[in-house]
Parts: structure tokens; sequence; C-alpha cells
């Protein structure tokens, strides 16, 4: 088992599921996420930034709470060659919307705690062109 030296993240973690597919990749309170799995959900992710014209550089924004659902956005930027921005959910409104802002982010995924932060500030962060809701339901946003 030979690992491929001088490769990309993706092409690393592209070996790590032929080799290991079946094997745990995460744990996260009682769920378990096989390699093939998040390999699978995280394609899911980067077709969907795709499909939302996100191109390579584009900055894609998340703000939620730990979770197993942040590894499959982290490996779907990868894949999407967009830009992976977490943003720090201690911070305050303004210090959300400036990361935001700074940051040039054209996608935010919000966990529902949030969803009140970003209600307040939206209108501040006029780069965000989309709205996605993780792990919970929102009437304007899409889940």
């Amino acid at each position: 088992m030979e690992i491929p030296y001088n490769k990309t993240l993706v092409d690393l973690f592209r070996w790590r599921v032929s080799q290991s597919g079946n094997e745990v990749a995460q744990k996260f309170l009682d769920s378990e996420t096989t390699y093939s799995e998040l390999d699978s959900l995280s394609n899911k992710v980067a077709q969907g930034l795709i499909g939302l014209d996100c191109q390579p550089d584009s900055r894609v924004a998340f703000l939620g709470k730990n979770s197993d659902l942040f590894f499959e956005f982290l490996y779907g930027t990868i894949k999407s060659k967009t830009v992976t921005v977490g943003i720090n959910w201690r911070l305050a409104p303004p210090e959300v919307a400036y990361i935001i802002n700074d940051s040039k982010s054209e996608v935010l995924l919000v966990g529902p705690e949030f969803f009140g932060l970003i209600e307040e500030i939206k209108d501040d962060i006029p780069s965000v062109k989309k709205i996605i809701t993780v792990g919970g339901v929102h009437e304007e946003w899409e889940d």
C-alpha cells in the first residue's frame, strides 16, 4: 500500500476511499460515516456548488456548530475547487458580516442556531447570492 505523495487533497482523499471505503472516516455523537459515504456526500455538496454556478476560487462560507456536516462541506468545497470560509460561531453579528464581506463569500451555509443572526445581517452581506440551511428548515432559505 503506497501513499501517493505529491498529490492534491482530493487525490489523497480518493486514495483513502479506495483503500478503506467501508471503514469509519468520522464519528459524531451516535453517527458514523464511512469513507465511501463521506465521498458520496461531499460529491453532492460539490455538485450543488457547481450547480449554483460557483466558479473555482469562489468563496463559500459555513456558520454552524460542530457537526459531521462540516466535513461534507469541507471536502465538497475542495472537490468543487471553491474556497472554504469557516466562521467562528462565537462571533458577534457585525464580526460575522465582516468575515463574509471581506471574503466575498457567494454562498452561505448556516445552521439553525444562527438563523436569527443571519436574518439580522442579511442586508449587510451583499456578496451572498444564496443562503442554504444545514440541519434545519427556514421559510426563506433552501435546505
